[in-house]
């Protein structure tokens, strides 16, 4: 499916890539290890073609609101991997950890931008401007208006220092 749908998106090259992941992986509890990983396949990925990636920080969503809204088989399903994995209902702060660790132990912070949530919405889900629609999970206009402002000033600042993505 990788090949089919966005192989021709690579081929043409681009400067840079927005990595927005790991709301689903904390929500659905797979694990900070198995969201730090597959975060490392996407960064190598990304420089393998000379593409610098821009990883946002997982935000702080409404993660207890989503779980409410889930089904009961979906939520019985969470609970089974929040006891594999050793996570809770609110384990954002561990998997945010766990690619901090991975980036530092494999040398990455100086070859990808990362966007800290607090740089664009300190207080996540809660924050007084109104920049999550009703569900605390997803950005509304003016949030995504906000998020696009904070990325295109980091881009802008990585590349006057004229960086790119070395491995």
């Amino acid at each position: 499916m990788y090949q089919k749908n966005f192989q021709h998106i690579l081929e043409k090259g681009m400067d840079y890539c927005i990595i927005s992941a790991g709301i689903n992986d904390a929500s659905t509890k797979v694990g900070a290890s198995f969201y730090a990983t597959n975060m490392e396949l996407i960064i190598h990925h990304l420089a393998a073609i000379g593409t610098v990636p821009v990883i946002l920080e997982i935000p702080q969503f409404d993660i207890h609101k989503a779980y409410r809204q889930t089904s009961i088989p979906t939520k019985l399903l969470r609970h089974i991997s929040m006891t594999v994995n050793n996570d809770s209902i609110d384990c954002i702060g561990k998997y945010r950890t766990a690619l901090a660790k991975m980036l530092a132990e494999r040398h990455l912070e100086g070859k990808i931008i990362y966007i800290p949530h607090t740089e664009w919405s300190e207080n996540g889900y809660s924050d007084a401007r109104g920049i999550f629609s009703n569900d605390g999970v997803h950005l509304n206009k003016k949030g995504f208006l906000i998020l696009d402002q904070c990325i295109i000033r980091h881009i802008r600042e990585h590349a006057s220092a004229g960086n790119k993505a070395t491995f």
